[in-house]
């Protein structure tokens, strides 16, 4: 629905996107409430997403891709940030737009200074922050504080006592070391009500190390990998746009592939190793390596070959286009990973994300935005390239709100 958009002349509106998220959430994982994702609030949020960009554009400064021809794992289309200068990332342009905004109306940042407490009147409502540098301390006393900390991807405790199964992939977390939950803490100290069934974010998988990535895949990239779990069986259709989900649920999973490109291959040799990556003369050497049942490995790898030949995934209906058989000796097997990329939870919140307490009334003063308040927007499945769409569209709702109360008489 934004200008950008529209002159790239791509069919696609606010109330498509919703329906197309809403329907991919249908594949989510079993465990999660049967309410969620909340239907009204993904309406809402994509509906307002063209007066976002609007602002970002116009007010802001920001610049984002003109054509909008990213299309994303759901069918519909993302606007991408640029930046100016090629040479820079474009990520460092973002927060560089927000900071010089910020400070152009009167707003002060301080960096290297953390938030350790919410500080809060003895009626229970937020009166401010305490914070440190290092070397001073800081009261900030407002009438309204936002939490916009992200979320715990990064603290193995915290993901350990809600999300257990995903606590092995901490070490080898994609999210900022930084992301330790440190508003959820706050939160919690003075009453407000956490979700109930945080999730984590992952779009990709990886090996033990980087150097086998290239190594590991074939000229379909991540859609061509063929994976299997601890049995030696597939368990899901390789070329969804996110399938960590599905990973996580697995003991372990394997990536199949064999010696057509001998560079690869010998990339492969260098690290072998039983938690990294194991190779075999045949598919059954290669599942008693792997530790599965050998008979499942040699059933996979043969359906597989058969299929490739047919053009047809007859086991989960993987694109034809995708599909690589594995037909040279020796074959291998690599070990990976989902890769955390944030987490999905953080704080019960009205719908201009005001947070809760465990009464569900309002906590006076204060607001949650981004992975502190982004649990209703999915189930047990992250959307690629929503994240943030709910950073900015959360953040303005938040501040909006926040200012109103703390200006109101």
């Amino acid at each position: 629905g934004t200008d950008i958009q529209k002159a790239s002349g791509l069919p696609a509106d606010s109330a498509g996107l919703a329906k197309l998220w809403l329907e991919d959430q249908k594949r989510s994982v079993k465990g999660a409430p049967a309410n969620l994702p909340d239907a009204a609030q993904v309406e809402a949020l994509v509906k307002q997403s063209a007066e976002t960009v609007d602002w970002l554009t116009k007010k802001v400064g920001m610049q984002f891709s003109a054509n909008a021809a990213a299309a994303d794992g759901i069918g519909a289309y993302q606007l991408l940030p640029i930046s100016s200068d090629a040479s820079r990332p474009a990520g460092a342009e973002e927060v560089e737009k927000l900071e010089q905004y910020v400070k152009k109306l009167g707003g002060i940042i301080r960096t290297a200074t953390p938030a350790w407490k919410i500080l809060t009147t003895d009626d229970g409502r937020v009166s401010g922050v305490a914070a440190a540098d290092g070397k001073n301390r800081f009261t900030f006393r407002a009438k309204s504080v936002v939490l916009a900390s992200g979320g715990f991807a990064a603290d193995l405790m915290k993901v350990t006592s809600r999300q257990p199964r995903w606590a092995v992939y901490v070490e080898r977390t994609g999210a900022a070391k930084t992301s330790t939950g440190d508003g959820l803490t706050m939160g919690l100290q003075v009453g407000a009500k956490e979700v109930s069934d945080s999730w984590l974010m992952g779009t990709q998988f990886a090996p033990a190390y980087p150097e086998m990535t290239a190594a590991m895949l074939g000229e379909r990239g991540f859609a061509g990998a063929t994976l299997v779990n601890e049995k030696g069986l597939r368990f899901v259709k390789e070329d969804l746009p996110n399938i960590t989900s599905e990973m996580s649920q697995q003991l372990d999973v394997w990536l199949l592939t064999d010696s057509k490109d001998p560079e690869k291959a010998k990339t492969l040799r260098n690290y072998l190793g039983f938690d990294t990556v194991v190779h075999g003369s045949t598919p059954e050497e290669l599942g008693r390596r792997m530790g599965a049942r050998a008979d499942n490995v040699k059933q996979t790898i043969e359906k597989l070959n058969a299929d490739a030949a047919a053009g047809k995934d007859t086991a989960f209906g993987r694109d034809p286009i995708n599909f690589t058989s594995l037909t040279q000796a020796p074959y291998f097997a690599v070990k990976v990973r989902p890769v955390i990329s944030g987490t999905i939870g953080g704080f019960v919140v009205t719908p201009d994300f005001q947070v809760l307490d465990n009464a569900l009334k309002p906590i006076q003063g204060l607001w949650a935005a981004g992975e502190l308040a982004n649990r209703a927007f999915y189930n047990r499945v992250y959307e690629p390239g929503t994240s943030l769409l709910i950073a900015y569209a959360s953040g303005r709702a938040a501040g909006t709100s926040a200012a109103k109360a703390a200006l109101s008489k």
